[in-house]
């Protein structure tokens, strides 16, 4: 009898539990906004102030404008591997792709498999046509100072 009486607090914690996962934001080493449309996406002030590009998230519903802010450890992010390597020049860093964004490092006694690249592969232009990511890019050099 108890059994029963606890199937049912049960079973909405684990719907409540889902619901945030499936709205969770972005991954941690970025700052953004999901968006249910992308008129929403585009008119949001990372788009229109920050100049960052709207991405489809891999759900293909959603879309999501997001900044690659400097990291926990002070690490600047770069929005490309082309924009790290051009300025990670010491031989002791390297450039390293963990969720969206891009920050050289130093790698030494670093475990590497901790990092996961999950790069954006496809964006919104202003007409909210799908294009792959890069292409439509409107973010200034660097997210450093």
């Amino acid at each position: 009898m108890f059994l029963s009486y606890a199937v049912v607090p049960v079973f909405v914690f684990t719907v409540l539990l889902n619901f945030f996962n499936l709205y969770a934001p972005i991954d941690s080493l970025m700052c953004g906004q999901n968006f249910t449309c992308c008129e929403e996406c585009l008119n949001s002030t990372c788009h229109t102030q920050m100049n960052r590009t709207c991405t489809i998230n891999p759900d293909n519903i959603t879309y999501a404008c997001f900044t690659c802010d400097p990291d926990p450890s002070g690490n600047v992010q770069y929005y490309s591997e082309a924009e790290c390597t051009a300025t990670c020049k010491e031989p002791t860093k390297k450039c390293i792709c963990d969720g969206a964004c891009w920050s050289c490092m130093v790698t030494e006694s670093v475990d590497l498999t901790k990092f996961v690249c999950a790069m954006p592969t496809l964006a919104v232009d202003e007409t909210c046509a799908v294009v792959p990511y890069g292409s439509n890019c409107t973010a200034p050099a660097t997210s450093g100072p």
